[in-house]
């Protein structure tokens, strides 16, 4: 669908330590995804727009606007460029978990799944993200098979809409460069997901070694 990632019917994600850059990233990548713009690429082609759906599972609706209309000025989009295809949500508003803790064991939250299946539908969404992944789910994040239970959820909404579904996830906490298998819950989501990136933010010496006085807001992205 977008960016040799994002990918109809399937599972994909984006993962890296908290506040290094993944909610920065997202917001203008939906952005060129609806636009059809190549917000993020200046020798890039436009391409056909996009319906998404942004879920931030954590902030509340505000403040989810406000980062959107910033990203939107920061590179001149139009509210008529957006037009109907773009849709956000807080999960301060509604619930968006998928798995929960029942007594010593885990069960997937069908009607959750079912009735986000029913909205991606009816409002013809091709791509889904959301925004963090551990704020959809009550499984410890160690157990590699109660993860894998909870990518199964989100890969049967893809699935099930014919969309992609996008998850951001955190990675362990005390690394310094993070890789596909620094993501909390071992290798459950890599091995589920279709495509992974990864972010790593700037370190100092890597500012240094390009002039920079602040590694501040800088960050790669590896596949």
């Amino acid at each position: 669908l977008y960016g040799r990632h994002y990918i109809r019917r399937y599972l994909t994600s984006t993962v890296g330590a908290g506040g290094g850059g993944k909610s920065a990233h997202a917001i203008p990548e939906v952005l060129s995804m609806v636009t059809g713009r190549p917000l993020l690429d200046p020798d890039g082609s436009r391409t056909s727009p996009l319906r998404v759906w942004y879920v931030n599972a954590e902030d509340p609706q505000d403040e989810i606007d406000r980062r959107f209309h910033a990203a939107a000025k920061h590179f001149a989009v139009t509210a008529d460029e957006i037009a109907d295809r773009l849709f956000t949500d807080s999960g301060r508003d509604q619930e968006f978990v998928v798995m929960r803790q029942e007594g010593r064991g885990f069960k997937v939250c069908q009607p959750v799944i079912d009735d986000m299946v029913s909205e991606i539908q009816r409002r013809r969404i091709d791509v889904v993200v959301i925004d963090p992944l551990v704020s959809t789910h009550e499984v410890p994040e160690n157990d590699n098979s109660a993860m894998q239970r909870v990518a199964k959820a989100w890969t049967e909404v893809a699935d099930r809409a014919n969309c992609c579904v996008e998850v951001i996830h955190h990675v362990v906490k005390g690394q310094n460069e993070a890789t596909a298998d620094s993501a909390r819950g071992g290798g459950a989501l890599k091995d589920k997901v279709r495509s992974m990136r990864v972010l790593n933010a700037m370190s100092q010496a890597e500012a240094e070694k390009v002039g920079l006085e602040s590694p501040a807001g800088y960050f790669r992205i590896d596949f």
